[in-house]
């Protein structure tokens, strides 16, 4: 008889942690969200040089406060569910490492001789694409009724989209492993999630004020903002350092766990 392979074993529980279920409910919560948005902004400020930094559901209204083409007007629209981002990581990451300990998967793997480094790489990147690739899914959905709505050139608002759009999803990545790090270093339960949304909303203040201190909120909110294109590449390097940091963290921790 073939063994399962670790990576599908870990699917497998993910699948039956009620996440999919999570995800679903996520969907349909932006799907609501978009739906009653109305004109202006959930979340947006100015920069001293001109540009808005947030979340803008409305293309008109994006348009309209900082002159910027239907494209990219549309584009940003598209991302700005990225602000319920931190809620979603969180509550996926819960499902699937409460599901994986709360079962026994992860004690009897690591009973079996399972590297907690592997163990740990496996769920990092399940949680990771279970955010990742639904909010992708739905800003390119969002894009095309959009567009659609507005006559805009496809083409055109994929050029503004894309790059947003992949920053968005690095940053949505490492959202996820600070939700894996937090479980990981102080348990499976509220106090790590609460944890992890009080950071989320303080680096939105912080980066709404101007202050210059780097979080996951002020990344989502420049690579859903206006006029920011120049400051992707740094979002983008932003999102990869914290993810190596946040696994290390996370590493340290469950080296310790039974």
């Amino acid at each position: 008889m073939m063994r399962t392979k670790p990576l599908t074993a870990q699917a497998r529980v993910a699948l039956a942690s009620g996440a999919p279920l999570a995800v679903v409910a996520w969907v349909s919560a932006v799907a609501a969200l978009y739906l009653f948005a109305g004109a202006g902004a959930w979340a947006a400020g100015f920069t001293a040089s001109g540009e808005v930094l947030g979340f803008l559901p409305d293309p008109a209204y994006a348009a309209g406060v900082s002159g910027c083409g239907a494209a990219e007007a549309i584009a940003v629209a598209a991302l700005a569910h990225a602000a319920v981002l931190p809620v979603a990581a969180v509550a996926v990451a819960y499902l699937v490492l409460r599901e994986g300990f709360s079962s026994g998967a992860a004690t009897v793997s690591f009973a079996r001789g399972a590297r907690r480094g592997a163990w740990l790489a496996r769920s990092a990147a399940i949680v990771s694409a279970s955010v990742a690739v639904p909010f992708a899914a739905m800003s390119l959905v969002a894009a095309c009724a959009l567009g659609a709505a507005s006559g805009a050139a496809p083409a055109a608002v994929a050029k503004e989209l894309l790059p947003r759009l992949a920053v968005a999803a690095l940053v949505a990545a490492s959202l996820a492993c600070l939700s894996v790090a937090a479980f990981a270093l102080l348990g499976v339960g509220p106090f790590a999630a609460t944890a992890v949304i009080v950071l989320a909303v303080a680096g939105l203040v912080s980066q709404m004020s101007g202050a210059p201190v780097p979080t996951h909120m002020g990344a989502l909110a420049v690579a859903c903002g206006i006029g920011t294109a120049s400051q992707l590449p740094a979002q983008a390097l932003f999102a990869a350092v914290t993810a190596a940091a946040e696994l290390a963290f996370a590493f340290v921790a469950i080296q310790k766990r039974a």
